[in-house]
Parts: C-alpha cells; sequence; structure tokens
C-alpha cells in the first residue's frame, strides 16, 4: 500500500516542485526544469539518509546553522513554539523544528519536501542542484 501511495504522490510532489521553480522567476536551469518533466527520473524516499550529503551541507549552509537538522517523517520534533516550565518532557536535545516529508531524487536533481514549526506550521520545498562540485540550491 506504501508503495503505491507513494508511486501515486510522485508526480504530484514534482508539479509542486516545478511550480515552486517558476514562481522563483526561473533560477531552475533548463536541465533542471527538464528533469521535473519525468517524474520516472525520480525516486521518491522517506528517510534523511537518502539525502545526500553535499545537500546536506548546502542546506545546513544556507540555513546558517553548525549541523543538519531535520526529524525523520513522523519522529518528533518542534511544532510548536510553546514551551512549558521546568524540565524537558523529554530527555536529550531540543528536537529540530524541521520534519522530514520526502525526498525525490533523480541524477541531477534532489527535492526536500519538509514542514516547519515553531510560531507556524509551514510546508517547504527546496530543489538542489546536483554537480561534481556540491549540491547548489536551484
Amino acid at each position: 500500500m506504501k508503495i503505491i501511495l507513494a508511486v501515486a504522490l510522485l508526480p504530484i510532489l514534482l508539479a509542486v516542485g516545478s511550480r515552486i521553480a517558476a514562481a522563483a522567476g526561473g533560477n531552475l536551469p533548463e536541465d533542471g526544469r527538464a528533469a521535473l518533466k519525468e517524474p520516472g527520473a525520480f525516486q521518491l524516499r522517506a528517510a534523511i539518509s537518502a539525502i545526500p550529503d553535499s545537500v546536506r551541507a548546502a542546506f545546513t549552509k544556507l540555513a546558517r546553522e553548525d549541523a543538519f537538522s531535520m526529524a525523520e517523517p513522523g519522529a518528533r520534533y518542534q511544532s510548536t513554539d510553546v514551551t512549558l516550565p521546568g524540565p524537558p518532557l523529554v530527555p536529550g536535545p531540543p528536537p529540530s523544528f524541521r520534519r522530514l516529508a520526502k525526498v525525490a531524487l533523480s541524477k541531477a536533481i534532489c527535492i526536500l519536501f519538509y514542514e516547519c514549526g515553531v510560531v507556524a506550521w509551514t510546508a517547504q520545498v527546496a530543489i538542489f542542484r546536483l554537480t561534481p562540485d556540491g549540491a547548489k540550491l536551484a
């Protein structure tokens, strides 16, 4: 059932990514736009481990953070800015305020679909070009 759902969602997710790229003023090069028109060229994943190291490094740099921080799909994350007094309810470091939804990967493009919490919940999409020099935000 999960595989069928993932296959059914891929064209929708890629269409969203394509519209976002178009709204960004066409910053996505022609080869990137062509890749988005070929859903069969993408693999849909739902794990942080599927994100290439070069994309993690580029995302971290763009976010101006020291380390890549994003929760696994379905995992606990900081979905609100409400904090309770006293010790944390769950021991350990505070959770990320981002949580991965899906990763769409092709040979040239990596699309991250994720959600952000804290003040307001938002759905986010980040499109990276994969190059021999590393990943670059498209």
